[in-house]
């Protein structure tokens, strides 16, 4: 049962790697280098004030990963337009996440 690894998607799936086969979705730390302009990105709090980020190239393995989610998370279009969110089990961290994506963004 093993998975076909893609060269991006080298985080596990126990470890929150989207399910979809075709998601190339890589955990990113908060680095600006990281972000960029042409992909979807889910935005997710894992831990108090933990804020990461996992980018795709296509809308549904974004929003596939965005719902197999349980924690807080954001998502965006490659336009920067918020299109969901879930606030998970904590409604007060969607604050935490927009704040992190703002001042990581706005390091650029």
């Amino acid at each position: 049962a093993n998975e076909p690894q893609d060269e991006r998607a080298s985080v596990p799936y126990s470890e929150g790697r989207s399910s979809v086969a075709s998601a190339v979705g890589e955990e990113k730390n908060l680095s600006t280098s990281f972000i960029t302009d042409e992909n979807w990105e889910v935005w997710t709090e894992e831990g108090i004030g933990k804020v990461k980020f996992r980018d795709f190239p296509r809308e549904e393995d974004a929003v596939a990963y965005f719902n197999s989610r349980w924690v807080a998370r954001v998502m965006f279009s490659p336009k920067g337009l918020e299109v969901m969110h879930s606030s998970g089990l904590n409604p007060l961290a969607l604050k935490t996440v927009r704040l992190g994506r703002k001042q990581a963004r706005s390091t650029r």
